[in-house]
């Protein structure tokens, strides 16, 4: 976590406060803002009361608030000698009666809270650090010069202290726990976990196995992209999520391409998820025959026998009952309803067998389509 000198652990009364400071600081004087002419206790305390910014080089001088003298921008007054303030830098224009181990980092160009001797300035980055990240961080270019992810507040010049997660994206320490809390556990910037997330993969892990899918989604495969340890995979897929190989977390994206099945040790191909694909594979695994093994033959139609009636669609729809009686035996062609269709407990011996001319229906693909009885 990194600090910001300008925080607001001071106390006052804002903008009119007395020689006690303001919300922002401690300090016995006040700034003329030469940019609309008026005293204030700081920037901030100007920018909330105006419609526009006061830089600090904008500052050339300052009112002491025990005697009311104007004078140049120094730490002790010229007139009563009143101590504006015990911690002063004049690069930054900032005093300060309260002490915060306040140091003045010239790589940042600006004033920095918690002791220079825990920090250090990395080039790359370009701002101050905690020391036990010296040598054990991903320098990021001019890290943080850019604006909070959530808040869009800029972050270097930030009183707010931020948090470094490990995709080193900072982000203020208020805008990160309200992240969190509100069950956001990824950088809004690259979508890298915030934080260890070993127990939640754990429950990813027991509500996957908790929520079987359905048939014609179970053992399929998927080319994935994890976000946290930056690899791509091929794994099982599920609706819950898909888990990485490599690093076990389920912060993953699907790649483009179909879903797959696996046909060996590394081989995939694409799977098919029609019907037929389906009925297929629940009569291989049920031990029932499928379309591939049932007879095909138009010599021999083993639902047929000799001596029985056949029923066929004709072109208008009609049911048409044909004769398939041996050679020589005479039953003239008749219409008939589709309720002609043989029940269960009727003698079944001339009992006609309704069936489609546009397909041959096989025992498997009839007992898989309620639908066509």
């Amino acid at each position: 976590m990194v600090s910001i000198a300008e925080d607001n652990s001071g106390s006052g009364n804002g903008g009119s406060g007395g020689g006690s400071g303001c919300q922002h600081y401690k300090r016995k004087c006040k700034f003329y803002t030469p940019c609309c002419r008026k005293t204030y206790q700081c920037r901030f305390c100007h920018d909330s009361n105006e419609n526009h910014v006061l830089r600090g080089d904008d500052v050339t001088k300052v009112v002491c608030a025990n005697c009311g003298h104007k004078q140049g921008v120094e730490q002790t007054c010229q007139n009563c000698g009143t101590i504006f303030g015990r911690y002063f830098c004049y690069e930054c224009k900032l005093f300060d009666d309260e002490d915060k181990a306040q140091f003045h980092c010239d790589g940042c160009g600006i004033c920095r809270i918690g002791g220079r001797e825990n920090f250090f300035h990395c080039v790359t980055c370009n701002m101050c650090l905690p020391t036990h990240l010296e040598g054990k961080h991903k320098c990021i270019e001019n890290l943080s010069r850019a604006n909070c992810p959530i808040c869009q507040e800029d972050i270097h010049t930030s009183r707010e202290p931020s948090r470094i997660p490990p995709c080193h994206h900072l982000i203020h320490k208020s805008c990160f726990d309200q992240l969190v809390r509100s069950g956001h556990y990824f950088c809004p910037v690259c979508a890298h976990s915030l934080t260890d997330m070993t127990e939640m993969w754990k429950i990813y892990d027991q509500n996957i196995a908790e929520t079987p899918l359905p048939r014609v989604y179970q053992n399929l495969y998927a080319e994935i992209y994890c976000r946290d340890c930056l690899r791509t995979s091929t794994s099982l897929f599920h609706i819950l999520g898909i888990k990485c190989k490599h690093c076990k977390g389920y912060n993953t994206v699907r790649e483009r391409g179909p879903l797959m099945r696996k046909q060996g040790e590394d081989d995939f191909c694409e799977a098919d998820l029609t019907e037929d694909d389906v009925i297929a594979r629940s009569g291989a695994s049920d031990g029932e025959a499928t379309p591939s093994s049932a007879s095909t033959t138009s010599e021999v139609d083993p639902l047929v026998e000799p001596g029985r009636r056949v029923l066929s669609f004709a072109d208008d729809g009609t049911v048409v009952e044909e004769d398939e009686e041996p050679a020589g035996a005479s039953s003239p062609l008749q219409t008939s309803s589709s309720t002609d269709v043989a029940m269960a407990d009727e003698d079944t011996s001339s009992a006609p067998i309704l069936r489609s001319s546009a397909q041959d229906w096989d025992e498997a693909s009839m007992a898989s389509t309620s639908s066509d009885k």
